[in-house]
This record gives C-alpha cells, structure tokens and sequence, in this order.
C-alpha cells in the first residue's frame, strides 16, 4: 500500500500520478476541510482518504492503522517523480520480511 500525503496540492499529486504510473494500490491522505481534490480521477486501486488535519505523522499513523495488514508499505511525497516503470512493484518486492525497501534517490545512493 502506497500512502501519500497531500494539502492543496492538486498539480503535484496529477504530476506524480502521471510520470511515476504506480501500478499497486494508494491512498491519497487528505484533509477534511480541502476541497482542492474535488473531481480529481485517480488510477484503478487508489482512493482518497479524508480525515482531520493534523501533522504529517498523525496522518500517516491514523493510515497505518486503517490498513494494518499489508504485506508492502511506501510513504512517497506528492511532489516525487518515481521510475522506472514498475518502480512500485520492484519496491513491494525487495521488501521481504522487512517491510522495508527503499529506491535510490540519485542523492545517498546506497547510502541509504
């Protein structure tokens, strides 16, 4: 399950959806009072998901806990351009009992 948090960020969020393509299913984590997203198609297997605003990390949390038993957890920013494609699904898979990968940011490499 891929979360994203995004506030009034309609722009960055299509941007992302466009370029990166995900492939596994998403949750757009929005809050309650914006309604910038109105309309706003997303890709087969994602949803928004409309709650109290609060801080990034309360969010994420109140998510986490929505959806407890995913076997694949990524927290990608509205702002992020991912690939190449089948990026996600490379992820999802060197996960392993983990539940923990990362991709290279082509910043800290394999530093990570």
């Amino acid at each position: 399950m891929i979360f994203m948090c995004s506030r009034k960020r309609r722009e960055q969020l299509q941007n992302f959806l466009d370029v990166s393509r995900p492939t596994l299913p998403g949750r757009v984590l929005i809050d309650q009072d914006d309604d910038s997203y109105r309309d706003m198609r997303l890709p087969i297997g994602w949803e928004f998901v409309v709650g109290e605003r609060d801080s990034t990390t309360v969010i994420l949390n109140r998510a986490f806990r929505k959806y407890p038993d995913e076997k694949f957890y990524a927290v990608i920013c509205d702002d992020m351009e991912c690939g190449p494609m089948g990026w996600d699904q490379k992820l999802s898979q060197a996960c392993g009992e983990t539940h923990l990968s990362w991709g290279d940011d082509k910043k800290w490499g394999d530093k990570l």
